[in-house]
């Protein structure tokens, strides 16, 4: 027969199992959350950026990597990520550079404005895909089950 104490611990690990599954439901929907915002604003930055430079490849690529995210593919999310990040560098590259020029200086403040949104833009999301542990136990758990 079970004594006071057996049971006392009983309760305490049944309560500690309790709260580390609520942990994990919790970070599971955190990491679907997050992962479908970063999937539909990748694909809606890459509308954007399609209507302001006109790169089909560009467009086409970033769509499919954010469907495939969306799917739950694994690496999509660290290609993703990548593509963020070498997005950003040609930006910054470009503006800073001085490629493109402006006849209006209202033009070229406007642009430069747009750059810096999309670059922030893009180093969040490559920080929340590379480094987010939610988002990476919501795709294990939706790999493994």
């Amino acid at each position: 027969m079970p004594s006071d104490a057996e049971e006392q611990k009983r309760f305490k690990q049944d309560r500690a199992i309790e709260a580390f599954h609520e942990i994990e439901k919790r970070r599971y929907k955190t990491g679907r959350l997050l992962l479908i915002l970063c999937g539909v604003a990748h694909i809606l930055g890459a509308l954007l950026s399609f209507s302001v430079f006109f790169n089909p490849l560009s467009l086409a690529v970033e769509v499919l990597l954010a469907v495939l995210l969306l799917c739950g593919v694994v690496w999509s999310r660290y290609a993703l990520a990548t593509y963020a990040v070498v997005d950003a560098t040609i930006l910054l590259f470009v503006v800073c550079g001085g490629y493109i020029r402006f006849d209006d200086p209202r033009e070229s403040a406007l642009f430069v404005v747009f750059v810096g949104i999309y670059v922030l833009y893009d180093a969040v999301t490559a920080a929340l895909l590379y480094d987010n542990k939610a988002i990476g136990f919501y795709l294990y758990e939706r790999k493994n089950g």
